[in-house]
Parts: structure tokens; sequence; C-alpha cells
């Protein structure tokens, strides 16, 4: 039976897609935050002339996000595994792929939108492993359980000029299982609007050698990771995304944004107007020699107005009082606002209560709510790691390079023997973790593999390594020699 081509107006129309389209605009709004979009100012003047303006943006969000993806990672952090065959061949696709200064990247765009995508594939021109980040607008759900996203589409568009017309071509690459196969199909569309998904067509109209299938067999986990933030979804309670910072903040966005556009016309009002009398200022006539209607001045000095003061000469200081201590006030209120809707800390963004800028450090030790809402967040962001390290093996097995060769042939390890150290020594006092672990340990509250895990961020097994290492460079100590009570020998 001959399947007829799909039309789609949205990738939402799409039957195997489940989410309903109201998430999309949700997150598209967001974008538009994080973006710093912010329609101009409008305003009537005094004799009703309608007036725009650029609107003066401060786009919070988008220094928001960014401040704290980077509490959350950073270029220290390690991943380590169980196996060294594993964890040579990780290290070699992470460095190539730059994951670590990626991430942290991307994790800002996360906080922003609500998710993130990461999906490793096999690049053939270069012959490597490499990671695809599809960010909250591309990425939509098929099937989910509570825990995680197990099937998505994920779309890209390209425009192309053909003649006269311009074409906008949809990609939809869509992961789903079937009988414990792992299936990825390639559906195209065109359309001449950049707004619409458009009529499916084929895939060799734009590729040329893009299979419309390729299956996967012995695959655990799917080839992306979708890592969303800790919070709960209120918008939607039924939908698999996530909610970034934007989504219960934006009428403090808004706020924010709005304070911050009247300080600046607060500035630019508050320059300098002296009041003069007429006879002060300079009357020259125009080209005919007429005499002038109104006095001339420097059309780049803005400073003096003239004013009818007869022949009496005067001059006046109109300059107002700037209110920028006041709204400095209001912004510091509105982003502490900001901060406790997203359950951190005050100071995480906002200047503290002294008036100085607080260092990740203060930050952690002095305000609990932040790290607390940190280690929520980097739950979320450890088992995505796992999940993606798996999936980066698992391909690998599945791929034939050029020369013929399996490009991984090692064992794939389960996610308790892969460790992520996330560095909290930038929050920490390592000193002090590390004399907590020792008073543990000699107290017999902790075992000695518990103790080398937790402060060199390794696995517990290689903590037992390290552990027997240990022992078998430290040296018996000898044991105590007693000398030999001898009888007086003249004793009768």
């Amino acid at each position: 039976m001959t399947v007829s081509p799909l039309d789609l107006s949205q990738v939402t129309d799409h039957p195997l897609i489940n989410v309903d389209a109201t998430e999309y605009q949700r997150i598209t709004s967001n974008l538009d935050f994080y973006r710093g979009v912010w329609p101009d100012k409008e305003w009537h003047t005094a004799d009703g002339r309608p007036k725009k303006r650029d609107n003066n943006a401060l786009n919070f969000l988008q220094s928001a996000c960014d401040r704290f993806a980077s509490l959350l990672y950073n270029e220290n952090c390690t991943i380590t595994i169980d196996d060294d065959d594993a964890q040579s061949y990780i290290d070699t696709v992470l460095n190539n792929n730059r994951f670590n200064s990626n991430f942290q990247r991307y994790l800002a765009s996360m906080l922003a939108m609500g998710g993130l995508a990461i999906r490793p594939y096999w690049d053939d021109t270069n012959q490597q492993i490499k990671l695809a980040w599809i960010q909250a607008p591309n990425f939509y759900p098929l099937r989910n359980n509570t825990s995680e996203v197990s099937e998505a589409a994920i779309s890209s568009q390209t425009a192309v000029q053909k003649g006269n017309t311009r074409w906008y071509y949809t990609l939809l690459e869509i992961h789903q299982w079937s009988n414990g196969q792992y299936v990825i199909s390639n559906q195209l569309f065109r359309s001449e609007s950049k707004k619409i998904v458009g009529k499916q067509v084929p895939l060799s109209e734009l590729y040329d050698d893009l299979p419309e299938q390729v299956t996967y067999n012995s695959l655990t986990e799917p080839l992306f990771v979708y890592i969303k933030p800790a919070k709960f979804n209120n918008i939607d309670v039924n939908s698999p995304l996530g909610v970034g910072f934007a989504d219960n903040t934006r009428s403090t966005l808004r706020e924010i944004n709005d304070t911050y556009d009247q300080l600046g016309m607060e500035i630019k009002l508050g320059q300098r107007r002296i009041a003069i009398s007429g006879n002060m200022a300079q009357w020259i006539p125009d080209k005919s020699g007429n005499a002038p209607s109104r006095p001339a001045f420097d059309p780049d000095d803005p400073i003096y107005v003239a004013v009818d003061g007869g022949d009496k000469f005067s001059l006046t200081d109109l300059t107002p009082a700037l209110r920028s201590p006041q709204y400095q006030v209001a912004l510091a209120t509105l982003i502490k606002t900001f901060e406790v809707q997203n359950g951190l800390s005050v100071g995480t963004f906002s200047l503290a209560p002294d008036g100085d800028v607080k260092t990740a450090t203060q930050v952690v030790s002095e305000n609990s709510a932040t790290y607390q809402t940190r280690n929520s967040y980097l739950t979320n962001i450890e088992y995505g790691i796992k999940q993606l390290i798996i999936a980066i093996l698992e391909l690998s097995q599945q791929v034939i390079t050029s020369t013929g060769a399996t490009l991984y042939t090692g064992a794939i390890p389960d996610k308790e023997h892969i460790a992520v150290n996330f560095d909290d020594g930038v929050f920490v006092d390592k000193a002090a973790q590390t004399d907590t672990w020792i008073k543990l340990y000699a107290a017999k509250l902790a075992t000695q593999e518990q103790a080398i895990a937790k402060v060199q961020g390794v696995t517990e097994e290689q903590a037992a390594k390290i552990a027997a290492q240990i022992k078998a460079e430290t040296p018996e100590p000898p044991l105590p020699q007693f000398e030999e009570e001898q009888g007086d020998e003249g004793a009768e």
C-alpha cells in the first residue's frame, strides 16, 4: 500500500509527535527572552504626536543563564570509567569535540529554554564520532516515561535558493524502538515559507547519500541524550519537556528590563539644561537678510534653552536631579526576586547587601539554597552524561571505519562504573572536605574506599584499587620487641 506524503504546517502536526504545540510556543517565547528581543518603546508627546524609540534592553536572562551554567559545569570537570580501554577511547572522543567547553555553553541554553539534547553520530568525512547539540526548539519527544525520553524527532532547517524561489527544507530525524531494534528514519519536507514545514519530498532532493532508514541492534540506550532542568514542568504537567529560568519569571524579567530602560532614559533626560533670556542668544538673519523668528544655537549643544526674559539678563540652571539611586534599588530588588523564584540565594546574580560581588565559593558557602539547587540540577546532568558515554561506546561498536575495522571493540561499562566529578572544589574548601573524610574514616563512620572516592572524585572500584596500592606501598609497622626477664644469677 502506497503511503501519501505528509503535509505539515508545524512539526508538532506530525502523527508520531504527541507534544502539545503550545509547549513550543512557550519555548519560542523563552528564546525571545534569551535573545533579548524587546518591542520598541512607544509614547505620545505633550502635543499628542506619536513617538517610537529602541528599547534599552538589559538581556538579564542571558547573563543569569551564563552565570549559573558556569556554576554547574566547568573545564575542570572530569569523567572517569572503570575500564582503561573505554576511558582512553572516551577521552579521545570528548577531547575531539571539546566537550567540556561546549557543554558549559549549551547548558546556558538549557537553563533558558528548558532542555538540551546531545546526539552522537559518525562523521564519515573525518572518520570520527561527533556530537550534535540540539536545542529545545528542535527537539520533539515521541514517547517517554516518568524519568526520561526514549524516542524523539530532531528537526533541522536548510534554506536553498533555486532560481527566483527560496525553498526551506526541514529534515526530521526520527528515533524509535521497534521489536528490540533501534530505528532512525529520515524525512524531508519543503516549503516556500520559513514558518511552515511543508510537503514531504524525496531525500535525494537535498541529500545524495542520506538513507531513509538505519537500523541498529544490541543498543541499550537511545542515540541521543535529553537533559532538562530539575524543576517540575508546572506549565504542562503532562509534558516530558522541562521548564527554564524564564517560564515562571516572565513578569519579573519584563520589570527588570523596563526598569533598566527607564534608568537609561532618566540619565538621558537628566542632561544639563540652562535657561537664558532671549537677548543673550544669537539672532542670525536668514539668507535673505530677514530677521529670524527664533534665536540660533549650536545644533550640537543641547544645554541652552532661550526664554522670553525681556531686556533683563538672566541665566537659570534647570537640570533635574537624577533618580538613579532609586532605580538601582528597584533593579536590585527585582533581581533578588528572580533569584528566589528560581530557588537560588540572594547574591547569586545580584550584588550582596554589602555592595560587593560574591565569588562562586562565597555564594555557596554563605547561602545554601544555591548549593542545594545546583545539586538537584547536577543529578540530571550526571545521569545524562553517563547515558551519553554509553551511547557513544555502543554506536562506536556498530561503526566500520574506511579501513574495515570496527571503531571500538572494548566493553560497555554500566552506569555505576562511570563517575562524573563536577569539581566541587570551586564551592567547597578542598582541605576542609579532605579533613572531614579523614575524620569519618578514623571514626569508622566511612570506609577507606568511600573516603578516596569522595576526595579524589573516582568510582568506588577505582578507589578500591587505590586503597590496595596504598596498602602495598605502606610498610607494615615492626612488631614490638620485648626483652626476656632473667633471674638474678647469684640468687640463692
